[in-house]
């Protein structure tokens, strides 16, 4: 009988009354002994009988406990058999792997691959975005930003008269402090080096949360006092050597002696974008490098109870009242910037993102590839399942034992897929990108979080690869068939791996379209013509310290004195002293309202690379005149320039350029007018994928009163690589204390510059690389497991004559027809999220027909060449062998 709906243990009332009959005769069995031996000692029976049930207590408890008893003993041996069953279930899963290592092996690198690949991308961006941030409440934590009036910008700083009266004023912070990074040059050791420093108050890191390692960190005697001292991250005394006596140990920073008080600790990070060698105090003067802060940064925590945007419309209604009260021509707008926001650029997260869309589907592909080989394998177990179905094991029992296996099988490439991502870590570690590392905090490595989501991953891709397998074969029934199974041959399963093979192919289409839409979008960037002679142009940049070069003059005349020995070097063809060169470029300007004399003014805000050099600034760059003269020593101190033709173009349509004059804000009541004296080709100053803007401003550089911040332009007469190492040792004979920024030819500065794409490019290619030998090994497994599940088809159809040629193009038009499906879907699927990489691609479209050209052509090529090893096999079916079989 059926237990009825609601009984929690499985049993029917009938049962639970005959149990309760049961111990009552055998309580009553029992004090009815009690009785016997008591009369046997002289009692009366009406007396021995009270007495024993006396003795022997309260029935009902007595029968509502061991009822209770027997029931907990049943529940106990229920779970006992269902441990039982598992562990019988995971010996069967090892025994079955030792049967058949080659189906194991298979299976185990399949999912290794893509929970591999997706729990090394998992790293990174856990690493860059993912992540808490090491700082106490890092959601409260902001920064404060000045917008530039009329022109919709906002500085990642103030300007230093600002400073106090917002901070006075900011009644939305319950702390804040001020800092600012900068640069010194340290000169204790054998050579001379560049390290990057954040000058801060004493409170910072007590705002933020940051910890020391050794020693201790800034306290405001640092601050009010004279005394020089400096605190060291983790990473920068690790690069020196680890030296655990540190502290009390003495530093030469810009010819000043600091004494070294403490080491952050491990993972300590502040800002989060940019790297740090180590911190100093703000002086009480707030002087940065030795001089009075033109602008400064502040950083707040909001108050407790407020959120963002209530922060904001206080601060809004604050600028307001300062505005009023102290007019200030640069306003008193500021926004609130969260600190989590400076988590790597646009560009930079959603090209990560784009690396995990693709990992993701590198591992459907593999779950996919994984669910068609249990498939298939599960096809040939019909007569093991029949038999144990025959011998009493239930449908969830033999489902289980499928899943299981999986799971076994699972966790077992969850083990290769450890190794597999450590490997990939590794690697990505020496591919990153500068820009990757400079926004980051944490070090990206397989960590905890990373070991743990790779296994949860296994876990479930056990579960999903070996569930529908499960399903299939819980259907087969006692007498050895499939409740689809028809004519010998299973439909519906063929149907199901021909949907799998389906779907495995249109997303390797998205992943190939992808991979080849950056790799083409990479070739441009990298064969864009910069306006450069990129082969015969070396740059070199310099900081000039504030404590050796303090004023315009000094700076001068050792630009002169270097600038003589570097032009006296064989085979040196031109030196001009300059701000910036391509492919990184000298600065930006904002126009708000940029307009040419007499005509309408651009829409929009725009931003504009631009550049100085001196005279001699064209030809050393190797870059071409269109139209006017370039700009000499008689043009400094005016308001000449050279634009290029990008820039002409935009601002006087196709007339000629030359004498014309035009203002980046026509707004502005004090409209500044520029002269254009010269048009030269189109030249890239933001970098070779305009990043930065289109157009280019070129002004005259003053050789007189050079900045802090000096770049020399040098033309070689013929490769600039010869010349590299002699301009290290000229500027060594000039300055043996002054390291160069950079010192490197056009060429390798426009390797750096793409870095970003190239590693996008190379990651995406690696991942649709696999994902194409995984769909190809899958199109091979499907398709070889239905030549051979039709061997008695193919042999009659050959016994009877038909051509081999016949029997091999039935095969492949099979490939053929759902290579094309695949490739269909995975192109519609492609066009859907081509938008979202739209922006990452230079010079090119999402829906490029060369790439989708190619990428079909390739992906039903490889379907072809999968098939054709098993069409090859189906011309060589023996029909005697096979009818005598039967």
């Amino acid at each position: 009988m059926s237990p009825r709906r609601g009984d929690r243990d499985g049993r029917s009332p009938l049962w639970r009354r005959g149990r309760r009959d049961e111990v009552d005769a055998e309580l009553r069995h029992h004090v009815q002994e009690r009785i016997d031996r008591l009369v046997e000692e002289g009692w009366r029976e009406d007396e021995a009988r009270r007495e024993a049930e006396r003795r022997f207590g309260p029935m009902t408890d007595i029968r509502r406990r061991v009822l209770a008893e027997n029931g907990s003993g049943e529940a106990r041996r229920r779970v006992g058999l269902s441990l039982d069953g598992w562990v019988q279930d995971i010996r069967l899963a090892l025994r079955s792997m030792r049967r058949g290592p080659g189906f194991a092996l298979s299976l185990v690198a399949t999912l290794a691959l893509g929970i591999g690949a997706t729990g090394g991308v998992f790293s990174v961006l856990d690493a860059v975005m993912l992540r808490p941030l090491p700082y106490d409440d890092p959601e409260s934590i902001v920064d404060l930003q000045l917008h530039v009036p009329g022109d919709g910008i906002f500085l990642t700083a103030l300007r230093a008269d600002q400073v106090d009266p917002w901070v006075g004023a900011a009644d939305f912070l319950s702390e804040a402090a001020v800092w600012e990074r900068t640069s010194m040059l340290r000169s204790d050791g054998e050579t001379a080096t560049r390290v990057d420093v954040l000058i801060a108050e004493d409170d910072l890191d007590d705002l933020v949360g940051i910890e020391t390692a050794l020693g201790r960190g800034l306290v405001p005697e640092d601050v009010t006092g004279r005394e020089r001292v400096a605190v060291l991250t983790w990473e920068y005394w690790r690069a020196q050597g680890s030296d655990p006596d540190i502290v009390g140990r003495e530093l030469t920073l810009d010819d000043e002696t600091w004494t070294v008080v403490g080491v952050l600790a491990r993972g300590e990070k502040y800002p989060v974008a940019g790297t740090m060698d180590l911190w100093i105090p703000l002086g009480p003067d707030r002087l940065v490098g030795g001089v009075p802060a033109s602008q400064l940064r502040v950083t707040g925590r909001l108050r407790e109870g407020l959120t963002l945007t209530e922060a904001q419309a206080r601060a809004d209604a604050t600028a307001e009242r300062l505005q009023e009260t102290s007019p200030h021509d640069m306003g008193w707008t500021v926004r609130l910037e969260p600190v989590t926001a400076w988590r790597g650029n646009d560009d930079t997260r959603r090209g990560l993102w784009m690396l995990g869309a693709g990992a993701l589907l590198m591992l459907l592909i593999a779950l996919v590839n994984g669910t068609n080989l249990l498939l298939v394998r599960s096809q040939g177990r019909g007569g093991e399942v029949a038999i144990r179905k025959a011998l009493g094991a239930s449908r969830a029992r033999v489902a289980r034992h499928v899943v299981v296996e999986a799971l076994v099988l699972s966790l077992a490439s969850g083990l290769a897929a450890t190794a597999l991502a450590w490997l990939s870590v590794e690697g990505i570690r020496l591919l990153a990108p500068e820009e990757l590392l400079w926004g980051m905090v944490h070090e990206f490595g397989l960590e905890a979080r990373a070991l743990s989501m790779i296994f949860a991953v296994a876990t479930v891709a056990g579960l999903l690869v070996g569930l529908l397998p499960g399903l299939r074969l819980a259907g087969v029934r006692a007498g050895g068939s499939t409740t689809t199974r028809v004519a010998g041959r299973d439909r519906t399963g063929a149907r199901l791996r021909s949907l799998l093979v389906t779907t495995e192919i249109a997303v390797t289409v998205v992943l190939l379209v992808g991979a080849g839409l950056f790799l083409r979008s990479y070739a441009n960037i990298w064969s864009a013509d910069l306006g450069v002679d990129v082969d015969r142009v070396a740059v070199l940049t310099l900081s000039l310290p504030q404590s050796r070069y303090p004023d315009g003059p000094s700076r001068a005349d050792f630009v002169r004195r270097l600038t003589e020995r570097i032009s006296a070097l064989p085979t040196v063809e031109r030196v001009v002293p300059a701000m910036g060169a391509p492919p990184e470029g000298g600065g930006i300007t904002f126009g708000s309202a940029i307009r040419a004399e007499g005509g309408e003014s651009l829409s929009g805000e725009r931003m504009i690379p631009f550049g100085a050099g001196s005279e001699g600034y064209l030809d050393a760059l190797g870059t071409r005149l269109v139209s006017g003269r370039a700009l000499g020593a008689g043009d400094v101190g005016g308001a000449n320039v050279v634009i290029d033709v990008d820039l002409a173009r935009d601002l006087f349509g196709g007339a000629d350029a030359t004498g014309r004059r035009f203002t980046l804000d026509a707004d502005d009541a004090e409209v500044e007018w520029l002269t254009v004296v010269g048009v030269v080709e189109e030249l890239t100053l933001g970098g070779p994928d305009d990043r930065l803007g289109d157009g280019v401003i070129l002004y005259p550089y003053d050789l007189d009163a050079p900045g802090s911040y000096l770049t020399l332009v040098v033309r070689a007469e013929e490769s600039a690589e010869t010349i590299l190492a002699p301009i290290g040792e000229a500027l060594r004979s000039e300055d043996p204390r002054l390291p160069a920024s950079s010192l490197q030819t056009v060429r390798e500065a426009l390797g750096d510059a793409i870095q970003r794409p190239r590693f996008v490019v190379f990651l995406l290619t690696v991942l649709a690389g696999l994902a194409l030998v995984l769909a190809g090994v899958g199109i091979y497994g499907v398709v070889a497991y239905s030549v051979r599940e039709r061997r008695r088809e193919l042999g009659i159809r050959l016994a009877l004559g038909a051509p081999t040629a016949r029997v091999r193009g039935g095969v492949l038009r099979w490939g053929l027809l759902t290579g094309l499906a695949g490739t269909g879907a995975g192109m519609l699927l492609a066009s859907q999220v081509g938008d979202f990489a739209a922006t990452l691609l230079f010079d090119i479209t999402p829906g490029d027909p060369v790439t989708l050209v190619a990428v079909a052509a390739g992906m039903l090529g490889v379907t072809c060449l999968a098939c054709l090893v098993p069409a090859w096999r189906a011309t060589r079916v023996d029909p005697v062998e096979v009818l005598r079989a039967e």
